[in-house]
């Protein structure tokens, strides 16, 4: 199974101050990859907490880790210090990044966003790297996101705002992930029942993740306005036809067992 954490950074966020959306963002996304989200952890604008993290997260051979936030010019974006802390690499000027950087201000000047284009040291700030980073274009803001591998982990810092970190995703990050792991399918049905009581069928949905090998769990909803129980199945595979067969094969025995209890559903 490839695993995959997110990292996400800022005292805005913790402080209540501003809503996260690319936790559950990225999570969305990485499971349409196939990927199984290990962790989604928020943390401030600390360099040893945000190393720290990032250690114990290579500690566990992750696939893939993503880290958002912090990139920017002023001086509380340490994002990528803790990133060279972590991985006892230096920090340098890297000249892809800087080009990068150059143009989006002359881009931000010619349109007459900004009065002044030059880079000063602030903005030069975000070229400079983890010794061995690729950098990712950012089409829609000026700090460029960062691409390391190390050993057969793929580690990402991408910018904070929603914006220009899904922008990046899927323009450049989705390719390299497809590229390094392969295309995997993500499958999920939802089916809503007329029903409460979860310990009445505990013991069917067991046996039926047991069998299929998929996952199976069960919650309380709302479907147009009345609580509902949910039931999930969901399951990640390399092939297609595989996945498609387990997930009906699944399906069909839960739908067996609830027609044979007389308990009506709907599925999404």
């Amino acid at each position: 199974m490839r695993e995959f954490i997110a990292i996400i950074t800022g005292d805005e966020i913790l402080n209540c101050s501003v809503k996260d959306e690319n936790g559950f963002w990225l999570c969305s996304e990485l499971n349409s990859l196939g990927f199984f989200t290990k962790e989604i952890v928020y943390i401030r604008d600390n360099l040893e907490n945000i190393s720290s993290h990032i250690k114990r997260a290579l500690s566990m051979n992750i696939d893939v880790i993503i880290i958002t936030g912090g990139l920017g010019p002023t001086y509380d974006d340490k994002t990528l210090r803790a990133v060279s802390i972590a991985l006892g690499k230096d920090l340098k000027l890297n000249e892809e990044a800087l080009k990068m950087v150059k143009m989006r201000y002359d881009s931000l000047y010619n349109k007459g966003i900004i009065k002044d284009k030059e880079l000063n040291k602030n903005r030069e700030k975000m070229a400079i790297l983890p010794d061995g980073s690729i950098p990712i274009r950012n089409n829609t803001g000026a700090a460029p996101g960062v691409m390391l591998k190390i050993g057969n982990t793929l580690i990402f810092a991408l910018p904070g705002v929603p914006s220009e970190m899904k922008s990046m995703f899927n323009e450049e990050i989705k390719k390299i992930l497809i590229d390094e792991f392969g295309q995997w399918t993500y499958l999920e049905k939802n089916i809503f029942l007329d029903h409460r009581d979860e310990s009445t069928i505990t013991e069917t949905l067991e046996k039926i993740s047991r069998d299929h090998g998929i996952y199976v769990k069960s919650r309380s909803g709302i479907l147009n306005g009345e609580r509902k129980m949910v039931i999930t199945l969901a399951l990640r595979s390399e092939d297609q036809n595989v996945a498609n067969e387990r997930m009906n094969m699944a399906l069909n025995e839960l739908l067996e067992y609830l027609k044979n209890k007389n308990i009506n559903y709907l599925i999404q």
